[in-house]
């Protein structure tokens, strides 16, 4: 009777030493400073010695500060060793841009996944990140932060539709802004303000936002397009505006500028 009552004590002692190993952590991709706007790459790494026996569904990222996280982030397997064990990896990407200057803390969070044992059982182990701290800077220059690209490249067009130097009262001359830059979201480029002296009317379009990845490399469009029709003849100025580009790499700050357009208001035909 004692040896049985002997197993019994030792057998939830056994069950516990025995309980399937499961690590989690965040990491940042790449090093050096944090720029307001800039793309910065988070890792979740989850991590096991045996084998996953499914992929957990990552949630979303919390942060305590302002930041924008884009959906739908990538999960691919891999491995590392430490010191004498082998791991099996799941990591999973985000995408992730700093919306303001100062501390961002990106919250822990916990998982319960499904792994193999050393016994070749499968039992579900449960693992909880710690917090990861960014310093995000704002670049030195910075005049206007909500008409600042932190980007590797910025690309700007301008386009008009219409004789800027005949526009018959009561027809269109159209204007399109158009912004594409690298390593971005669409939604981080700001906009065209558009704007329109005392005797025209201005009918912006809806602005159209693209986003595109390539193998992990982001890029994103910006186009915005505005129709103004003068209501009275005269000599009219539609205004421009400017962009800063902050090139994160070199820590070059660039100015991006839309000239203003002239056009002469003609009376309509009879």
């Amino acid at each position: 009777m004692r040896r049985w009552f002997a197993l019994l004590l030792l057998a939830p002692l056994s069950a516990q030493a025995q309980a399937p190993e499961l690590g989690l952590r965040l990491s940042r991709e790449g090093e050096g400073p944090v720029w307001f706007g800039q793309h910065v790459g988070i890792t979740a790494i989850l991590r096991t010695p045996v084998r996953f026996a499914s992929s957990p569904a990552f949630p979303e990222l919390a942060f305590e500060g302002r930041a924008i996280a884009l959906p739908n982030g990538t999960t691919t397997p891999g491995s590392e060793r430490e010191g004498s064990r082998s791991y099996v990896l799941l990591q999973h990407s985000y995408d992730v841009f700093p919306a303001e200057a100062g501390r961002l803390t990106l919250l822990p969070f916990t998982l319960s996944v499904p792994v193999g044992t050393e016994a070749g059982g499968v039992e579900t182990a449960q693992a909880s990140s710690a917090p990861l701290v960014l310093e995000v800077r704002l670049p030195p220059g910075t005049t206007d932060p909500t008409r600042l690209v932190t980007t590797p490249s910025l690309r700007l067009s301008v386009t008009s539709e219409g004789e800027p130097t005949r526009v018959p009262v009561g027809e269109a001359i159209t204007r399109t802004v158009t912004l594409v830059a690298q390593d971005s979201s669409a939604m981080l480029l700001p906009p065209m303000p558009w704007a329109a002296p005392e005797g025209v009317r201005a009918y912006p379009d809806p602005p159209r936002l693209t986003d595109h990845a390539d193998r992990g490399v982001l890029s994103a469009t910006r186009l915005d397009r505005a129709a103004f029709v003068p209501e009275r003849p005269g000599r009219y100025e539609l205004p421009g505006a400017s962009w800063q580009w902050f090139e994160p790499r070199g820590g070059r700050m660039q100015v991006l500028t839309v000239p203003p357009l002239v056009f002469e208001a003609v009376p309509a035909a009879a």
